[in-house]
């Protein structure tokens, strides 16, 4: 009986989660609210390409972005993906071959401090940006990178 439980529970919580699409937010001193709502909104976003393929999925609480959004192209491959967590931000970015494209790593309130990794569709490294960091080289860039990602998805 407890397995039917564990097995009900995430149906339950899916299930009671709201969803809607991003046409029915608006974005107020920089919280996200459904349209005609006083309250920050919290639940899940979902887009659809016309063909029926999804365009678009995230999570926001309290009017903010959380956890991860992912955006797909209308074949269905994924895109990009972000990962927000309070106010900063790893994105990742993908060519049509599926190879890393570009990772970026940054605050996501101003914008006052980020890292960038640009790949070509080898996965070869192209250049590495930063702003309000000092300049640095390709392997260091992936060390800070790789850290950023796993620091923001683990929190």
């Amino acid at each position: 009986m407890n397995k039917l439980y564990f097995l009900l529970l995430p149906l339950i919580v899916i299930s009671c989660s709201k969803e809607i699409s991003d046409d029915r937010l608006v974005e107020r001193n920089g919280l996200y609210y459904e349209i005609n709502s006083e309250n920050p909104y919290t639940g899940y976003v979902k887009n659809y390409h016309r063909n029926g393929q999804k365009s678009f999925e995230g999570y926001f609480k309290d009017g903010q972005k959380q956890g991860v959004h992912n955006l797909y192209d209308s074949n269905g491959y994924l895109i990009q993906s972000i990962i927000f967590q309070g106010d900063n931000f790893f994105s990742e970015k993908f060519h049509k071959n599926g190879e890393l494209s570009s990772q970026i790593s940054g605050d996501s309130t101003q914008i006052k401090t980020y890292i960038e990794i640009v790949y070509d569709e080898t996965g070869k490294i192209i250049h590495c940006k930063t702003f309000g960091l000092p300049n640095l080289n390709h392997n260091y860039c992936k060390k800070i990178l790789k850290k950023e990602r796993e620091t923001i998805k683990n929190t």
